[in-house]
């Protein structure tokens, strides 16, 4: 009888251990929790600030919706910047990860936007603008450098549209992209198209047997396959935040503005494959182009699940 109930206490006990043992791996690994962002940029008034009105969590203050372009029939987000001014806190803004991304995990970033054809891109001490940045951090929260991807000045002498870093492992250097006879297509004016940008975190690149990369779309159509792209400094090292412009290095050469609409991020692998078989977020049914289009918006949602 002793026997008997020893042998049930050791196989309850066992079967509780393999169930925290589970909850601790749910719960402490980077990939356990996916989730999405989509913000469509209807859920605000005309000349209101997007941070206000919680579509945008950080130096976003002189980003306001606005009326004045639109690509499915309602607002969008309007970016802009006045002359001799660096902008940060006002041009752009920050959007920051529902939960931290860590080695091994994924990150995709899409959204519409419209330059239109006046804006001038001239940054006279750093020949390109920041566009987008993921922050990366330290575990006790020290900036371990962005994943820096920038839109090259007009006019440059360098034979690229794009160009990506990432700050703290500055001996891989700048990677350029794109060609400047393709300027047209993958960075067009006066029209709204389409940017998606991924990344796979970790120290060591694809081309050299690891897991990093990053990997740029427009309107669908691969621009860039960085696999020699390295995108975290440390193993140990965390993503946090999206940084859609934010600051212009050496202040901007004259007062404009762009335009942003329906935003979406994810850590969830999509279930659309490119032309290549890489996983990327690509056709939401939103038509490309100017004006009104007759499309519903998508819903706004925010939400996590269990992988």
């Amino acid at each position: 009888m002793i026997e008997g109930t020893v042998a049930k206490c050791e196989s309850i006990f066992m079967r509780l251990a393999a169930f925290f043992s589970l909850l601790i791996m749910l719960f402490s690994s980077g990939n356990s929790y996916a989730w999405s962002i989509d913000e469509d940029f209807n859920d605000g008034v005309v000349g209101q600030s997007v941070q206000q009105s919680g579509a945008m969590d950080d130096a976003a203050g002189g980003t306001k919706y606005s009326d004045e372009q639109s690509l499915e029939g309602s607002l969008v987000a309007k970016m802009s910047i006045a002359a001799g001014q660096t902008g940060f806190g006002s041009w752009g803004g920050i959007v920051n990860f529902p939960s931290r991304l860590e080695s091994g995990d994924r990150y995709w970033v899409q959204f519409y936007m419209y330059i239109p054809s006046n804006f001038r891109i001239y940054t006279p001490t750093n020949g390109s603008l920041k566009f987008l940045r993921i922050r990366t951090v330290t575990p006790n929260g020290s900036n371990a450098g962005y994943n820096d991807f920038q839109i090259m000045d007009d006019g440059t002498n360098a034979d690229a549209v794009y160009r990506f870093i990432k700050e703290g492992v500055w001996d891989r250097g700048w990677m350029q992209i794109g060609r400047t006879s393709e300027k047209s297509t993958i960075l067009p004016r006066d029209q709204w198209f389409k940017v998606e940008l991924a990344l796979s975190f970790g120290v060591t690149p694809v081309s050299e047997g690891g897991n990093s990369y990053v990997r740029y779309w427009v309107n669908d159509k691969l621009v860039w396959n960085g696999t020699g792209a390295q995108t975290l400094s440390g193993s140990d090292h965390i993503a946090d935040a999206l940084y859609i412009f934010t600051y212009w290095n050496g202040e901007a050469p004259q007062t404009q503005s762009v335009y942003i609409d329906s935003l979406v991020m994810t850590s969830d692998t999509p279930s659309n494959r490119d032309s290549q078989g890489f996983p990327y977020i690509g056709d939401r049914g939103i038509s490309i182009g100017e004006g009104d289009q007759e499309v519903s918006p998508p819903a706004k949602i925010e939400d996590l699940s269990v992988e």
